[in-house]
């Protein structure tokens, strides 16, 4: 069933998770799930899963950062269809258009693989607030854009 690019858009909300391939977020040939933070209109950001928990949580240690940062989604939530547990850094969120990614969906280079739960939407906003990487307004619209769909 070859679903029209509107309804694919419909689907990309806060707490989708994405799963494709971005060769310039990773170093890998691998694709990666990604979680959707914010989207209005064409504009999407999204944070990058990686299930190499020790990877991230080095990094955060030496870089001393916020702990609080680093956010995980159990593979065994009913409301995604994870392999693993992903690990989502907080630190680094990416911009893409609502359009290219309906675009990959449509052409079968990413995959829906579910939402994560309002809890692990909740921790998103507390990793946002407790990074340094980003500045206050953004924190402030990003993750009002998160209550929102919590509180729904």
């Amino acid at each position: 069933m070859d679903l029209p690019i509107s309804l694919l858009s419909e689907t990309i909300r806060v707490g989708t998770i994405i799963y494709f391939y971005d060769k310039h977020l990773t170093q890998t040939d691998e694709p990666h799930p990604h979680v959707v933070i914010y989207s209005v209109d064409e504009s999407t950001h999204l944070l990058v899963g990686t299930s190499k928990f020790e990877n991230r949580r080095r990094h955060i240690e030496h870089e001393n950062i916020n702990r609080a940062t680093l956010v995980t989604i159990r593979q065994s939530d009913e409301e995604n269809t994870l392999t693993l547990d992903t690990h989502l850094d907080c630190n680094s969120f990416h911009s893409y258009t609502t359009s290219y990614l309906s675009e990959k969906l449509k052409d079968g280079k990413a995959t829906l693989r579910g939402n994560v739960k309002n809890s692990v939407l909740q921790q998103i906003i507390e990793g946002i607030k407790a990074s340094g990487k980003h500045e206050p307004d953004t924190k402030q619209i990003i993750t009002s854009e998160i209550q929102k769909v919590i509180d729904t």
